[in-house]
């Protein structure tokens, strides 16, 4: 039993001292004296396993499960949005939405008040004048209601960011009779006067063949590419994600890709009775306006 252990110590001492150039140097000395040779020195403790690292497709797979995975309308805004401290102006581009508000020499906003009469009661509508620009520069007249206006402004510069395009809208505001005459022309795809949210400045009609162009990964392929759609599919696709307020009527039985409501102000709107009028046989009259804050 001693000899093994001997040859055990031995076994270690020279693999220790093959590896330890000092003990090396030790056990040659001692030898050299005729002294016994010293003890290794102890083994050196075993490496630590690497830290364990999740890989990236676990880790990615958590994370969506627990925050959901991105929205299409993220990506988008991600893979061409513009800096929200990007200058339009600077690199040649319109600083404006498309939307410009009518104001007096002091700067503030102008403002019309509405006044329908609906059977025997009076209704009252406080609109904002407002330009719309078109892409040659040219701009369009018509008004919209304040709180739409503000929602509007959010949403257009949201849209402008994503692609550097201005919203171009067709028309907000539409007055009884224009509504009526419309639907003369159109049919029943145009609303009565005073039962749409056009007469009370609510609703919007969007340009339908204005394009914009985006890149995004190609479902089919995976890869990136540009895409060309017309400007409402984007703006649909954005309402649906990010702006529960609003409401795209494309995706209603008349299926007006062009139409979006603001749904707060729209049902502040005597929309309701205004039917309940025509149905008795009656019409919406034009309102009477009082422009005021000039």
């Amino acid at each position: 039993m001693d000899t093994l252990k001997q040859i055990l110590n031995q076994s270690v001492t020279q693999k220790i001292a093959g590896s330890d150039p000092f003990y090396r140097n030790q056990i040659q000395s001692a030898q050299a004296m005729n002294n016994p040779i010293p003890p290794p020195p102890p083994m050196p403790p075993p490496p630590m396993p690497p830290p364990s690292e999740e890989p990236p497709s676990v880790t990615a797979n958590i994370k969506s499960q627990s925050y959901g995975p991105p929205s299409e309308i993220d990506t988008i805004r991600e893979l061409n949005g513009y800096p929200d401290n990007y200058d339009f102006k600077a690199n040649g581009l319109s600083s404006n939405p498309g939307i410009i508000v009518k104001k007096t020499p002091e700067g503030k906003p102008v403002m019309e008040k509405l006044t329908y009469k609906i059977g025997n009661t009076v209704y009252s509508k406080t609109l904002l004048p407002i330009e719309l620009q078109r892409p040659n520069g040219k701009t369009v007249p018509s008004k919209i209601d304040a709180k739409t206006y503000e929602s509007l402004m959010t949403l257009a510069e949201d849209f402008k960011r994503m692609t550097g395009k201005n919203l171009v809208i067709n028309e907000v505001y539409r007055s009884p009779g224009a509504s009526n005459m419309a639907r003369k022309k159109k049919g029943n795809v145009v609303a009565p006067g005073g039962t749409s949210g056009h007469g009370y400045g609510t609703s919007l009609d969007i340009n339908q063949n204005e394009l914009v162009r985006y890149k995004m990964y190609d479902p089919k392929t995976g890869l990136l590419r540009d895409f060309i759609v017309p400007q409402w599919k984007l703006l649909a696709m954005l309402v649906r994600e990010k702006y529960p307020d609003w409401r795209w009527l494309g995706q209603s039985k008349k299926g007006e890709n062009q139409h979006f409501d603001y749904m707060p102000s729209y049902n502040e709107a005597p929309i309701g009775a205004a039917r309940q009028w025509i149905n008795k046989g009656n019409r919406v009259s034009n309102p009477g306006i009082e422009q005021y804050g000039l």
